[in-house]
């Protein structure tokens, strides 16, 4: 299936639910993705900092911790900021690497194959435009057929998984589990339960820029899909879900209104208070961590954390 034809089906199905919902997913189109890039840069926004701190701080030991052959694989790879910390570690000890980048976006992709391959002339950069179990099958093939020895240091960065459903990240980590030889790590990013005040701020920055990444999925919808879309009928919110600990990002609509989306043939009409709900992040906490990790026959070999604990990158492997 096409991307256009999934996204026109996601929309379609996303908003004939009773509670109207688009997957998180979508949101990263190339102005999704730039925006989401001034939201790491926004004071408000700790996650990016801290990890970058965390990476910058324990560098030489996660490295360190896959022996002296190993490849890195990075899911949802985007434009490999972060990963630089650790290129620059392995790169006091090694020669060469292999770096496997999957990232649904060839934009993305061949911008970072730009930017490390010339900052990092011994780096084999292999591009892999796919979802993230079929990019890893696709990982896991090319290793065989090129005959590349080692392990594999698997990385899953930007708490990611906080926007998964508890269920689901359970069956995402079995998922990487299988693909997962002896040897091989995974390195992986949460964002850990913390005072809700600080979580509010961090996703309702005060120059706006998370409010536009979240309404410039109308904007897509507008432009892909032929919708009629009015911007100023709907406004960003994020509001901190106590019960379930996480943060829920809607598109509330501000008066009545109908909108119509030509290529998908449908009408929908939009009371005052309706919204459109657009993503979760879930905040964790060390103990159901542990208890993720082994549901999904992984173990917790290290535990990276801030001084505040606000933020941890694990390394499992398998038990």
């Amino acid at each position: 299936m096409r991307q256009d034809q999934s996204f026109a089906s996601a929309i379609r199905s996303g908003l004939n639910e009773k509670q109207r919902s688009i997957s998180p997913r979508f949101l990263y189109d190339k102005l999704g993705s730039t925006l989401f890039e001034e939201i790491c840069a926004q004071p408000e926004y700790y996650l990016t900092r801290l990890e970058a701190a965390i990476l910058g701080k324990y560098q030489k030991e996660i490295v360190k911790n896959n022996g002296s052959s190993f490849s890195l694989v990075e899911l949802g790879s985007g434009s490999s900021k972060k990963t630089r910390i650790l290129l620059d570690s392995i790169f006091e000890a090694h020669d060469s690497l292999h770096y496997f980048a999957v990232d649904l976006s060839p934009t993305a992709l061949d911008e970072a194959s730009r930017i490390l391959s010339a900052g990092y002339p011994n780096l084999t950069f292999v591009g892999i435009p796919f979802e993230y179990e079929t990019g890893l099958n696709a990982v896991q093939d090319y290793i065989n057929e090129n005959k590349i020895s080692g392990s594999k240091i698997i990385l899953f960065l930007g708490s990611s998984i906080g926007n998964f459903e508890p269920s689901e990240s359970i069956e995402f980590l079995k998922m990487v589990k299988k693909t997962m030889n002896p040897g091989d790590t995974f390195l992986i990013g949460f964002d850990l339960h913390k005072d809700p005040d600080i979580l509010r701020a961090a996703y309702n920055d005060k120059n706006g820029v998370t409010a536009k990444f979240n309404k410039n999925i109308l904007t897509r919808i507008n432009r892909e899909l032929d919708g009629d879309f009015d911007l100023d009928d709907f406004v960003h919110h994020a509001l901190y879900n106590e019960d379930e600990r996480r943060i829920e990002m809607h598109l509330v609509c501000k008066k009545d209104c109908s909108v119509k989306i030509k290529s998908i043939g449908e009408t929908f009409t939009f009371s005052q208070d309706d919204y459109i709900h657009t993503e979760n992040s879930y905040k964790l906490t060390i103990p159901l961590i542990s208890d993720m990790a082994e549901a999904s026959a992984l173990k917790i070999q290290n535990s990276f954390t801030d001084d505040d604990k606000w933020y941890s990158i694990v390394q499992l492997g398998s038990v």
